[in-house]
C-alpha cells in the first residue's frame, strides 16, 4: 500500500506533478551524467600526469648516493639505474643537468641523433639548431674551491618527454663522464612499491618517494579537485531548491487526499513515509538514470581518443564522485521534503477538509 500510494505522489497528473516529477528526474539525469563525466575526465588527466611525472622526472624512489648495484641484489625485478645530477648555464639560460649513461631509464624519447654528447630538448634546438653551444658549470679547482668552467659542447642529439614543457624547457642531459667532481649521485628505482621504499629507509638509505618528490604537484591537483567540487556542488544545490518547490506544491495539492487518508485510519507515520517515498522514487529513476547515461557517454569519450581532434584519455566511472552527488541531491531533497512534511502536519484535519480555520467551528 506504501509502495503504490508513493508512486500515485511521485508521478500525481493534478497540479502539473507529473510534468514537474518528469522535469526534476530529467535534472538530475543531466547533472548527475555531466558532473560524472567531468570528474572523470579530469580524474584520468591527473593520473596521466602523475604516471608521466613517475616515468620521467621523479621515478617511483630515488636514493642519495651510488648503490645501483646494492639496490638491485635487493630488489633484481626492478628498474635500478644511476645518474648524476647538477645546475649549468646553456647560452645564458639556466638548466637542469642529467649527467647519464646507457642505463637510464628516464623515458626520453630521442627524435633525432644520440647521446654522446650534449642531449637538448626540442625546444632549444628549434632556437639553436645543431650549433655548438656555450655551457657554463661550477666545478672545483686546483684549490678546491668552486669556479666557473666554460666551454663549447657540440650538440649530439634531440630529445623530447611526454611532461612537455614542465621538464624539457629546464634539462639537458650529458655523458656521466663529463660531470663535475661535487656533481649529487642519484640512484632511481622503478617498480617499487611503498612497504619496499619504507624498507630501505629503514635499512639506512636516504629514499625519498614519488609522493615525497612531488608533494607541491599532488597539493596541486587536490585544491583543483576541491575547487571542482565546490562548483559541481553549486549546480545541485540549484536543483534542490528547485525540489523544494516541487515539494511545497505536493504536499499543497494532497493536502486534502492526506487529511482523508488520516481520517480513514492510516496511521501518520505511513502517510509520511508515502510522501517521502514519493520523493526518493523520482531521485533514485534520476540517479539510475544518471548512471546509465555516464556509461553511455564515457564510452562517446573513449571511441573520441581515437581521433587527433581529443585528447588521448581513458576514462573510468567515477564512483566516489558519483556516490557523493548522489548522497548530496537525496539529503538535500529530502530534507525540504521533510521540513515541508513537519510545517503540514501542524494543520488541523478540520481546517484542510472544511477550509476554514479551527477557530470558526468553536
Amino acid at each position: 500500500m506504501i509502495f503504490f500510494l508513493s508512486k500515485r505522489f511521485a508521478f500525481s497528473s493534478s497540479s502539473g506533478l507529473r510534468a514537474r516529477a518528469i522535469r526534476t528526474l530529467l535534472t538530475i539525469v543531466l547533472s548527475i551524467s555531466i558532473s560524472s563525466l567531468i570528474i572523470s575526465i579530469m580524474d584520468s588527466l591527473q593520473d596521466g600526469l602523475l604516471k608521466t611525472a613517475r616515468e620521467v622526472r621523479s621515478f617511483d624512489a630515488i636514493v642519495d648516493g651510488s648503490y645501483k648495484e646494492e639496490i638491485r641484489e635487493k630488489f633484481p625485478n626492478a628498474s635500478v639505474f644511476e645518474y648524476l645530477e647538477g645546475e649549468a648555464l646553456l647560452d645564458g639560460d639556466a638548466f637542469l643537468v642529467r649527467y647519464i649513461d646507457s642505463s637510464y631509464d628516464g623515458s626520453v624519447r630521442i627524435i633525432s641523433g644520440d647521446t654522446s654528447s650534449l642531449l637538448i630538448p626540442y625546444s632549444k634546438y628549434l632556437e639553436s639548431g645543431w650549433d655548438n653551444l656555450e655551457i657554463t658549470v661550477l666545478d672545483k679547482g686546483r684549490s678546491g674551491i668552486r669556479v666557473p668552467r666554460v666551454r663549447d659542447v657540440s650538440v649530439s642529439g634531440v630529445y623530447v618527454t611526454d611532461l612537455g614543457s614542465q621538464f624539457d624547457s629546464i634539462t639537458i642531459f650529458l655523458p656521466i663522464d663529463d660531470a663535475p667532481e661535487d656533481a649529487r649521485a642519484i640512484t632511481a628505482i622503478k617498480g617499487i612499491s611503498e612497504r619496499e621504499i619504507n624498507s630501505l629507509k629503514e635499512m639506512g638509505y636516504k629514499v625519498k618517494s614519488f609522493k615525497e618528490q612531488e608533494m607541491s604537484l599532488y597539493g596541486a591537483l587536490v585544491i583543483e579537485k576541491i575547487m571542482m567540487y565546490i562548483v559541481l556542488s553549486l549546480m545541485f544545490l540549484i536543483i534542490a531548491t528547485s525540489s523544494a518547490s516541487s515539494a511545497k506544491i505536493l504536499y499543497t495539492s494532497k493536502e486534502r487526499e492526506l487529511a482523508e487518508l488520516r481520517i480513514m485510519g492510516y496511521e501518520e507515520r505511513y502517510i509520511k513515509l508515502s510522501v517521502l517515498l514519493s520523493f526518493v522514487i523520482v531521485i533514485l529513476l534520476g540517479l539510475i538514470g544518471g548512471a546509465i547515461t555516464t556509461i553511455l557517454l564515457l564510452n562517446i569519450v573513449r571511441k573520441l581518443t581515437i581521433l587527433p581532434i581529443f585528447i588521448s584519455i581513458n576514462p573510468k566511472f567515477p564512483i566516489k564522485g558519483f556516490l557523493f552527488f548522489s548522497f548530496f541531491i537525496s539529503f538535500l531533497t529530502l530534507c525540504f521534503a521533510l521540513r515541508e512534511n513537519r510545517r503540514r502536519a501542524k494543520k488541523d484535519i478540520v481546517e484542510v477538509l472544511g477550509g476554514l480555520s479551527s477557530a470558526t467551528f468553536r
